[in-house]
């Protein structure tokens, strides 16, 4: 058992997360379907349906995980899934030879790495804690509702920089952007 909130932040964090990628792919879908072409290898007419698809569900996702209180496990199951597929395919991309970029997150320009998956790991981690807890009873009130907020909101920050923020931590004294 966790505590309403916890579960809650954990929600709100991964739903932000979704939301925030589903922005910066909406902001740039021509950087998104060339991804699709490298990440994904689809030709550029199945990509131009797929990256407004993409988004789309994310904000779906998004929106499951914070509204669909009754739906709750269908909601972290969906969550779980489309994370899980969203790693495999960074795994298979930072595995091959060719240098993949991944407008994830806005950066169409970086290619994937090692950092992106470990970031993936991390969201599939918290949603297998809130997946197989049961929070605790009660639904969470005014408070619990801020608190989960403002705990969710630096996790959401930095996992959808988490490439930077690594590379800014391991390589300062290297000088790297």
């Amino acid at each position: 058992m966790i505590a309403a909130w916890i579960d809650e932040a954990i929600r709100i964090g991964v739903a932000g997360l979704l939301a925030y990628a589903a922005a910066t792919k909406a902001a740039d879908l021509p950087a998104l379907r060339r991804s699709h072409g490298g990440f994904v290898g689809v030709d550029d007419k199945f990509a131009k349906v797929l990256a407004p698809t993409v988004a789309g569900a994310e904000v779906m996702l998004a929106s499951g995980l914070v509204f669909a209180r009754e739906w709750r496990i269908e909601a972290l199951a969906a969550a779980l899934l489309a994370f899980t597929v969203f790693t495999i395919l960074l795994v298979r991309a930072n595995g091959g030879s060719d240098a993949v970029r991944c407008a994830c997150f806005g950066e169409g320009e970086r290619p994937v790495s090692t950092h992106d998956v470990v970031r993936n790991l991390v969201v599939l981690a918290a949603l297998v804690v809130c997946a197989v807890s049961t929070p605790s009873a009660g639904s969470p009130g005014v408070v619990e509702h801020v608190l989960a907020m403002a705990a969710a909101l630096p996790p959401i920050v930095i996992l959808s920089r988490f490439h930077r923020f690594v590379v800014l931590l391991l390589h300062a004294s290297d000088g790297a952007p």
